[in-house]
């Protein structure tokens, strides 16, 4: 067993953002778009959209947590909040965002803490790795 077990997922998580471009400059409106199709992954499987505009991202990781704020940062999306839930258990992060927050809803997700469903976006094949990864 590795002693640092938590390297190894930051190890994954760079190379899953190097193979999808999200370590290039983030100007580039494509490496923008595969960054927003891997948080619509990664918010259908560790997050939720509520009713009153907030999406929220639950991680037991901190470190990715960070990692996530700073690119979130990097596109100008506002992170409302950052902090550890201790009833839950893991780090949240919130966003306020409303173009954020409709375009979550055109790819398919749905508002509520958990649906019984997860609708893949309506995008090309050769587009969805970035979607695929952040589950």
């Amino acid at each position: 067993k590795p002693r640092k077990p938590w390297l190894w997922r930051v190890v994954l998580y760079m190379f899953a953002f190097n193979l999808i471009g999200l370590c290039r400059v983030f100007e580039d409106e494509e490496n923008v778009e595969k960054l927003k199709l891997y948080l619509v992954g990664l918010i259908a499987a560790d997050g939720h959209i509520e009713q009153n505009g907030y999406v929220t991202i639950a991680q037991k990781d901190k470190r990715f947590t960070y990692v996530i704020a700073d690119l979130l940062a990097r596109i100008n999306m506002k992170v409302s909040s950052l902090f550890y839930d201790k009833s839950a258990g893991v780090w949240k992060i919130k966003i306020r965002d409303p173009v954020f927050y409709r375009y979550l809803f055109d790819m398919g997700l749905i508002a509520g803490r958990k649906c019984d469903r997860i609708v893949p976006p309506k995008i090309k094949p050769e587009k969805a790795l970035p979607y695929i990864i952040g589950i």
